[in-house]
C-alpha cells in the first residue's frame, strides 16, 4: 500500500508500472495520468520545473546537489524548496515516476542520479528512447473517490 509521508524514502519499483499501479490502487488511488502529473509539476504558473522557470541545481535532489561521487536518494520532503506551487514535493529529482498506462521509458521527473539534471528534471521531459534505472511512482486521487492526499 502506497503512502505519502514526509521523511520516508520513496518506494523504488524499477521498470514495473504494474506494481506501482497496484500499490496506488491498494491505497484507494491510482497512478497519476500524464495530465495529472504535468499539472502537478508545472503548477498554476506552467513553469519549466516544479519550483520555477530557472534551473536551480541545489533545490531538488539531482546529481548537481551532492556531486557525481556522493549522490543518493533522499527521504520525501527533505529539500523543503523542492515543490510546485500546488505543494507537490520532490516531483523533480529523487526518483523518476511512473504514470498511468506508461512504461519505463515514459516516466517523468528525473532522479537523483541523472547525468543532466537541468534537462532531465524538466516537467516536460520524457525519456521515450531509454529506460532510467531509478524508478518510483506517485499516486493521485481518483475523481469521485476518497483517500489521503498523495
Amino acid at each position: 500500500r502506497a503512502t505519502s509521508r514526509s521523511g520516508v524514502l520513496p518506494w523504488r519499483v524499477g521498470d514495473d508500472n504494474a506494481t506501482a499501479r497496484a500499490a496506488c490502487v491498494a491505497a484507494g488511488k491510482d497512478l497519476c495520468t500524464e495530465m495529472q502529473w504535468s499539472l502537478a509539476c508545472e503548477g498554476k504558473g506552467k513553469t519549466i520545473y516544479g519550483y520555477g522557470d530557472a534551473y536551480e541545481p541545489e533545490t531538488c535532489n539531482g546529481l548537481d546537489l551532492f556531486g557525481a561521487g556522493a549522490h543518493h536518494l533522499l527521504p520525501t520532503g527533505k529539500l523543503t524548496d523542492c515543490h510546485s506551487d500546488y505543494g507537490v514535493y520532490d516531483i523533480n529529482g529523487n526518483l523518476w515516476e511512473h504514470v498511468l498506462g506508461g512504461t519505463g521509458a515514459t516516466v517523468r521527473g528525473g532522479a537523483y542520479d541523472c547525468r543532466d539534471s537541468r534537462q532531465l528534471h524538466r516537467c516536460d521531459y520524457i525519456p521515450i528512447s531509454w529506460t532510467p534505472l531509478s524508478l518510483g511512482f506517485r499516486c493521485c486521487l481518483v475523481p469521485g473517490k476518497g483517500g489521503d492526499a498523495g
